[in-house]
Formats: C-alpha cells, sequence, structure tokens
C-alpha cells in the first residue's frame, strides 16, 4: 500500500498501524478526519427491491408443476447484486391449475449452504395467477451467491407455481453440475415439508435430467 501527502502536510500516520482485518478496506471519514479501516459495503449500493436472477444457464422464461410432493426440496443458485434489507419474500402462481393448495417452507441460505438467513411459511397456495407475500424479520443480504430451497408442506401440488427454467439437455446443461464444484440448480430429498438445516452444495443437490425448472422466482422487498 502506498499513501502520499502533500509537501509540508502533517505526515502522521500511527493510526495505519492497525491494518485492519481481512475483508476491511481503507476508508475515507470526510475532510480533516483519518481514515480507518472498515468493513466492505459492496460498493455503497443499497436498493428497496430486488428480483434475484438464477445464477444459471438460460435463465429466460418461467416454467410450472415442481412441488408435487411435500418430500422434494427444489434449489435454484442465485446472485444478489446489492446490498438488500429483506422485510418482505413474494413469490406467485400462473394459470397452471393448482391440484392440491399447501404452504410452502422457502429458506435463502448462504452459498455453502452452512448458514441460513431466511427462513419462512407462506401462506396457503391455493388460488392461480396470485401473489403470495410473507414477512421476514428485517434480514440484510449483502452482494454475494445464494441458495434458494423450497418444499411443499403438503402432497400433491404440482401446480402453476412459478420457477426458473434450466436446460434440461443440450446447450449449458452440463454447466449445472460440474464435477467436485456446486450444483446451480436441482432438488433433494427430504422429510416431509421440513427444510434442511444446512446443506452440501456439492454433494448435496442433484439435477434432474428431465426436468426443466429449478427453483422459484422470489422477489424481495424492504
Amino acid at each position: 500500500m502506498i499513501i502520499s501527502t502533500p509537501p509540508g502536510a502533517n505526515k502522521d500516520l500511527s493510526n495505519l498501524n492497525d491494518l485492519g482485518t481481512a475483508g476491511q478496506v481503507l476508508t475515507s471519514n470526510g475532510a480533516g478526519a483519518a481514515p480507518t479501516f472498515q468493513a466492505a459495503g459492496g460498493g455503497g449500493v443499497t436498493v428497496t427491491t430486488l428480483l434475484p436472477l438464477p445464477n444459471h444457464p438460460r435463465p429466460i422464461g418461467v416454467g410450472a408443476n415442481i412441488c408435487a410432493t411435500n418430500t422434494t426440496a427444489h434449489y435454484v443458485m442465485i446472485s444478489v447484486p446489492f446490498t438488500i434489507v429483506v422485510n418482505k419474500l413474494s413469490i406467485d402462481t400462473n394459470n397452471t391449475a393448482i391440484g392440491t393448495a399447501t404452504t410452502f417452507d422457502i429458506g435463502v441460505y448462504s452459498a455453502d449452504g452452512q448458514t441460513r438467513y431466511i427462513n419462512i411459511t407462506t401462506a396457503n397456495v391455493a388460488a392461480t395467477d396470485t401473489v403470495y407475500s410473507t414477512a421476514v424479520s428485517s434480514v440484510s443480504l449483502s452482494p454475494g451467491i445464494y441458495y434458494v430451497v423450497i418444499i411443499a408442506n403438503t402432497n400433491g401440488f404440482d401446480g402453476g407455481l412459478s420457477v426458473w427454467t434450466q436446460p434440461a439437455s443440450g446447450a449449458g446443461a452440463k454447466l449445472l453440475d460440474v464435477a467436485s464444484e456446486p450444483v446451480l440448480a436441482g432438488t433433494s430429498t427430504e422429510t416431509a415439508g421440513v427444510l434442511p438445516a444446512t446443506f452440501n452444495p456439492v454433494s448435496g443437490i442433484t439435477v434432474s435430467s428431465s426436468s426443466a425448472t429449478s427453483g422459484p422466482i422470489i422477489r424481495l422487498d424492504t
């Protein structure tokens, strides 16, 4: 690190003897104040609404017909480009008929699957073409990679929950599951209606070669 000062300026840099910790950056505290090392702020951009995109190939369009059984959890890796304090998480249904109405458990996890930041249960999802919003207790998400995981609490939903598409075959499909690397979208078998407390994104998610859907489309609001 190189620090320069104008000729004749006070060169007392004793405050830099402590060079901070990993992940911190040298931050200005305004005119006349010495800079200090502080936590990086993700570019300083905070938003109040975000619809995070999936981190997998061909994230275009929406699919439907997942969560037919309450022992299958569906995963999708997402990108969060800005800081957001989440007080509401929304999902929606399309015009595909719903088999059996159900509530859903939805979790937002760290990229390594070891921390669950959001853990909610939705209202009963029974109507088509409807937005379902659930309160979240002011969870701050920093820019980064996360997983969204959803599981039904009742068997037989098999309806029009709006979800991201993924390539089941062809161009980009093999990139979903690269050997020894995190799986970008897929499923796992769980206890009925129970999200995993943690999971291994390398070995704990199975890519389905027969399905072109991944995880739910979610909207986050402050």
